[in-house]
């Protein structure tokens, strides 16, 4: 994987963390510098250290812009539990303690496809069962699949398999009574 580039890995260095350090030193034993003045500054030094070392770590490096395994799983399972509630990006974001913007970007790296389009297909594949294993209505399988419109549900259904609910309906019907 390709070098993290940022603030923290490119511009601040090991000379630099290192002349910080030595300025605040020098600044101590020539000038009478307030305590509380002097503990800021290298409680900021080490903080600056601290941050450049973690972003060099494989781990950040591995994980910067994705979800790791653990969190990209709990997204999975909240998407596909809560696909049928208006706000089941939301559950998912909050989950792995991200906005939602950010979220998004970083579900669609990890799982190859967005938060969105996994939504809609459990909404499908959830449509296809009920559709195969039921005579509901559409609009009711719609309503059920989490659709408030049978129209968007229908258009959805049909950008996603390629044909009409009620014509997958029929070919699926045909298909199993044929001998």
């Amino acid at each position: 994987m390709s070098e993290v580039s940022d603030f923290y890995t490119s511009s601040i260095t090991d000379d630099v963390v290192a002349a910080i350090r030595s300025t605040i030193q020098k600044v101590t034993s020539d000038w009478d510098i307030d305590d509380l003045v002097l503990r800021h500054l290298t409680l900021a030094s080490d903080a600056l250290e601290s941050e450049k070392a973690k972003r060099t770590t494989s781990s950040f490096r591995q994980h910067h812009g994705t979800l790791n395994p653990v969190q990209l799983d709990k997204a999975k399972s909240l998407l596909s539990e809560k696909a049928f509630a208006a706000n089941a990006l939301i559950f998912a974001a909050t989950a792995c303690s991200m906005s939602i913007g950010h979220f998004e970007r970083c579900f669609k790296v990890s799982a190859g496809m967005s938060p969105h389009r996994w939504i809609t297909h459990v909404r499908m594949k959830t449509a296809k069962h009920i559709l195969m294993s039921t005579t509901k209505p559409i609009a009711d399988v719609a309503a059920q699949c989490g659709y408030t419109e049978q129209c968007h549900f229908t258009r959805i259904f049909t950008r996603e398999v390629g044909m009409s609910p009620g014509a997958w309906r029929r070919l699926l019907n045909n298909l199993l009574r044929s001998p």
